[in-house]
């Protein structure tokens, strides 16, 4: 009689095994499912910009960047004509990356007096 136990006992650990197996394989589908939905491009750009714009000093270092940015494009548009020489352009690109270094450094100061500036004009506008 023991045989037939011990038969009956192995035909439950195979099935018990094979709906593990099953459970396992339905895991396996949804972490791909979910892998593959994680690498597509758009997603994968959101994720960088939250882990980047949850960065301890990441809203001084945008508005340093930002502000030496237009400084050095609008230094460039105004000292150089679209029809400059190469001489003309080499200096102009020069000038453009000196102005936009200096000003980014100073980029708080900048900043703070545009900010008392735009306060200002509100302020006037509200009581005129």
């Amino acid at each position: 009689m023991s045989g037939l136990n011990r038969a009956a006992d192995l035909d439950n650990a195979i099935l018990v095994l094979e709906q593990q197996c099953r459970q396992h394989e339905q895991d396996i589908k949804m972490i791909g499912a979910a892998l593959a939905n994680d690498l597509r491009p758009g997603n994968l750009i959101k994720s960088a910009f939250k882990s980047t714009t949850q960065t301890p000093g990441f809203g001084p270092g945008l508005i340093k960047g930002a502000v030496g940015l237009a400084a050095g494009l609008l230094t460039k548009k105004l000292f150089l004509k679209k029809d400059a020489g190469f001489a003309k352009k080499a200096i102009g690109t020069a000038v453009e990356l000196g102005v936009a270094k200096s000003l980014a450094g100073h980029a708080g100061k900048i900043v703070a007096g545009g900010i008392r500036f735009f306060n200002r004009r509100h302020a006037k506008a509200g009581a005129g």
